[in-house]
């Protein structure tokens, strides 16, 4: 496998070839493309992006399969481990909080941990604190992209994913999951200026992709939040903000506000007016129920979209006004931080919450309405029975084009792994899942060592009951593993396919009956949640 790897980017070799390499497990496929791909890279100065399927897996490749490259490797080698902005601590948010008021015991223990983290931590990932269960407090502190940042911040300059983007044009290695590489392939391509690339597991990038291209925009969810801000902005409202911020240029400034916030949902709920009633003719014609779904076809989206090109503009305009407005804002009331109280400090952050929110989905549907035409791509409206909720919803339904031109295309021909990639060799599937051209394309399946003959054995309960998520099926689970148990002081790994009986199981395997004298470990119970 490493000399296959290496030989493919010879001169002599042809160029924009894709490579499918198919390892079974166990035999070192992780180590068979990291060898070559690492003399690659020092003899060309060319870096290598590794997309494996999982956090988890990204982790695994830095702390284990590292390590053991240096030791093989007769000269230095660098890594970086990217992962989706909101891993990582922003410090200036975090600082914030620590500044607000919190009732919750759970908040101020984290407050804490967080604290204590931040002296040793290089990297600012929260992964690293190992929570079983994401606290909400997270959620508070978490980093929203470079583009949040402020220059004038005070800590600006130690941001950790800032300071991450920095050290990516020196690092041989970049490792990332397949989310993370659908969404920033372009973007990264340019930066390391079009590396190598290897999909680990690749069967599942099709999955990543789908799922990264699905959008959705609430239109009440988004109204409501208007209406929330116009609250807290209103001059009659006891407890609103112009109580609170008084004098100029504060009353002029939540004015303003106020008023392109009626104006933009005032605008917005004329859209979904437009919306609803470009397709009255196909919501009355389905069958009453408390949400009903519609296809919307490609050319009649397209020639609403034409239609309203206006209102977008005018609501683009609002955004961008309440934007900057809310920004000027903001500067005034930082530059008198010792006037206000715990309580005016949190009133002031949940109206940027919220605004931030609203731009956020606003940047959602200005994408829906930019997308150009495509076969791939389908359009769906939920609408409720009364008409007064409506969601508009795009998603890919197929990756044909997509992964060659928005991923592929950033990279050299990409190298593609995995222990079970083809059900045949005349399996036409996978070429369909990774948008690959046969004709264009190299395949090499690795033999495995494992002889599953002789090694391997396999047995069926003929007494089990039907599979159910019933307490007779899980107290019927319960006995045969201590059973199994009982019979074979082995380490066991039990596969299940939902996490309420993974729960269930294990309180009869460790508080019901007599107890084993065995240490059981659980996805949820003893680990967090997470589906690696």
């Amino acid at each position: 496998m490493m000399n296959l790897i290496y030989r493919h980017y010879q001169p002599d070799q042809p160029e924009n070839v894709p490579l499918i390499v198919e390892a079974p497990t166990g035999t070192g496929k992780t180590l068979g493309y990291m060898f070559p791909l690492a003399y690659l890279s020092q003899s060309t100065g060319r870096q290598a992006v590794i997309a494996t399927d999982t956090v988890l897996l990204q982790n695994q490749l830095a702390d284990q399969t590292v390590p053991l490259l240096q030791r093989m490797l007769p000269f230095e080698i660098s890594v970086a481990v990217v992962k989706g902005n909101q891993h990582y601590i922003d410090v200036s948010r975090f600082v914030e909080a620590l500044g607000t008021d919190s009732r919750s015991k759970q908040s101020q223990l984290i407050k804490l941990r967080l604290l204590v983290w931040l002296t040793e931590t290089e990297t600012g990932d929260l992964d690293e604190l190992h929570f079983r269960n994401d606290p909400p407090f997270l959620d508070v502190v978490r980093h929203r992209g470079l583009n949040q940042l402020d220059e004038t911040d005070a800590f600006y300059e130690v941001d950790f994913l800032r300071r991450l983007y920095q050290r990516l044009p020196d690092a041989m290695f970049v490792i990332v999951n397949h989310a993370f590489l659908v969404q920033r392939a372009q973007s990264l391509g340019r930066q390391l200026r079009q590396p190598f690339l290897v999909i680990d597991e690749a069967q599942h990038l099709a999955d990543y992709a789908m799922r990264s291209q699905r959008q959705r925009f609430d239109f009440q969810e988004i109204t409501n939040l208007t209406r929330h801000m116009n609250r807290r902005l209103d001059a009659d409202n006891e407890h609103g903000l112009v109580k609170i911020l008084t004098g100029e240029p504060y009353h002029s400034q939540l004015a303003m506000l106020a008023t392109w916030t009626t104006e933009f949902d005032r605008q917005l709920t004329a859209l979904s007016a437009y919306l609803i009633n470009a397709y009255q003719e196909q919501l009355n014609g389905a069958k009453q129920q408390p949400f009903v779904e519609i296809a919307l076809d490609n050319t009649v989206w397209q020639t609403f979209v034409a239609s309203r090109s206006g209102l977008f503009e005018q609501l683009q305009i609002l955004m961008d006004k309440l934007h900057a407005g809310l920004a000027t804002l903001s500067e005034a009331f930082e530059k008198e931080t010792d006037r206000w109280l715990v309580s005016e400090r949190q009133s002031m952050t949940q109206l940027q919450t919220d605004f931030h929110k609203i731009e956020g989905s606003w940047s959602t549907l200005m994408t829906m309405q930019q997308q150009e035409s495509s076969e791939q791509l389908m359009h769906w409206l939920t609408v409720s029975a009364d008409r007064q909720h409506l969601i508009l919803t795009a998603s890919l339904i197929s990756v044909k084009g997509f992964l060659t031109n928005r991923v592929y295309a950033a990279f050299k021909a990409p190298i593609f792994t995995g222990a079970t990639l083809f059900s045949s060799n005349r399996s036409q599937y996978l070429y369909d899942e990774l948008d690959l051209d046969r004709n264009k394309t190299k395949i090499r399946r690795m033999k495995s060592d494992f002889n599953f003959e002789q090694q391997a054995q396999l047995y069926v309960s003929t007494e089990a009951p039907e599979i159910s998520d019933t307490p007779a099926y899980e107290t019927y689970l319960a006995k045969a593993l201590k059973q199994l148990m009982k019979a074979s002081n082995r380490p066991t790994l039990v596969l299940f396919n939902s996490l309420s009986t993974v729960a269930s199981v294990y309180e009869r395997l460790t508080v019901e009956g007599p107890r084993i004298n065995r240490v059981i470990l659980a996805q949820g119970i003893s680990g967090g949640k997470e589906k690696k």
